[in-house]
């Protein structure tokens, strides 16, 4: 169904933000780029005015590294963590394995956790906010890929290729480094994230990060017995 802008607006009933993220059937096709999508709309759509001092935050708001003011990257953030949760879960990746092994048709898990690293952390580059969105994502799907490789709820197997795929993106960011040495905000988000997995290779199980933005609960919205300040 095609709508129009404004139409989409209201569908999405968040004054001039957007998200949407997912990673469909064609994510494991012929087009593994097109896995986590977000609509930007231009500034002049934010309709977010900055948050008086006075008032709190309620459980309704998105979370922020950004103070009071509203914070597009956080939301980013707290979306892509809710996908990665699904498209990593221990139990879940345990099964890819199975599956595949009884029958080779089925999607093998070290093939989705490819994919999932090609449209996210091996994609072709933007600049600006949608390359500052983009640097949201991928810190979101490292950090659920070393959370799978260690997770005691997922099988041998799977912690093991999850372990393989970490291993092979170390060295893919250790060799985009070699190749462009001008600094830059994405030579430096490459080297955070080698030194991550340096990090978690020394000792995998003793290894943490900070957990993502969470998102907001959802239902009741508006309800004004639940809708309490957070301090």
């Amino acid at each position: 169904m095609a709508i129009c802008r404004r139409e989409f607006l209201q569908l999405a009933g968040m004054g001039g933000v957007v998200l949407v993220t997912g990673m469909g059937r064609s994510a494991f096709a012929a087009h593994p780029a097109a896995g986590f999508n977000f609509l930007q709309l231009s500034d002049s759509h934010w309709g977010f005015p900055p948050r008086p001092p006075e008032d709190d935050r309620t459980r309704e708001s998105f979370a922020a590294h950004t103070g009071l003011a509203f914070d597009p990257l956080g939301a980013v953030e707290a979306s892509a963590n809710l996908t990665a949760s699904l498209l990593f879960e221990p139990s879940r990746a345990s099964r890819l394995v199975e599956h595949h092994a009884r029958q080779v048709s089925q999607p093998a898990l070290e093939e989705v956790l490819s994919t999932i690293l090609k449209a996210t952390w091996q994609a072709p580059r933007e600049t600006g906010l949608p390359g500052q969105t983009q640097f949201a994502v991928d810190d979101v799907v490292l950090r659920h890929l070393l959370a799978l490789a260690t997770s005691p709820e997922a099988s041998g197997q799977a912690r093991a290729l999850a372990r393989s795929a970490a291993t092979s993106l170390e060295a893919w960011l250790g060799s985009q480094i070699a190749a462009h040495s001008d600094p830059s905000d994405l030579q430096a988000h490459f080297a955070a994230a080698l030194a991550t997995l340096e990090r978690f290779h020394k000792d995998p199980e003793k290894f943490t990060l900070p957990p993502a933005l969470p998102t907001p609960p959802g239902q009741p919205i508006g309800d004004d017995d639940q809708d309490v300040a957070i301090r």
